[in-house]
């Protein structure tokens, strides 16, 4: 979580695309996703581990999370995978969230 305003960790995800929720115009539905590349995920050892802060008023509409957590009123979608058991590994999730204008 970076809340600097510097960050810009969608460009870090394969898919990282909003569009206008057609029932509100008040809110977008964003989908972000990554999977680990072949070569990465043939090496032994690699490891990922993913943690999205949802802030408040964002909803989980579809994610592929392992596990969520709530930390100080927080909901905290979590995704782990470790390369000496797994070949590979994808992080999506779409949230509602409210549009900046």
């Amino acid at each position: 979580e970076d809340d600097s305003g510097y960050a810009g960790m969608e460009h870090f995800y394969d898919t990282f695309k909003c569009v206008a929720d057609l029932d509100d115009s008040d809110y977008v539905d964003c989908r972000f996703a990554f999977k680990i590349p072949n070569n990465v995920g043939s090496l032994v050892g690699w490891s990922v581990d993913w943690e999205v802060v949802l802030q408040p008023r964002m909803t989980v509409i579809r994610s592929d999370h392992q596990r969520t957590r709530r930390v100080d009123g927080l909901n905290r979608l979590v995704w782990y995978f470790d390369g000496n058991r797994e070949s590979r590994a994808s992080v999506d999730f779409t949230v509602k969230m409210p549009r900046a204008d």
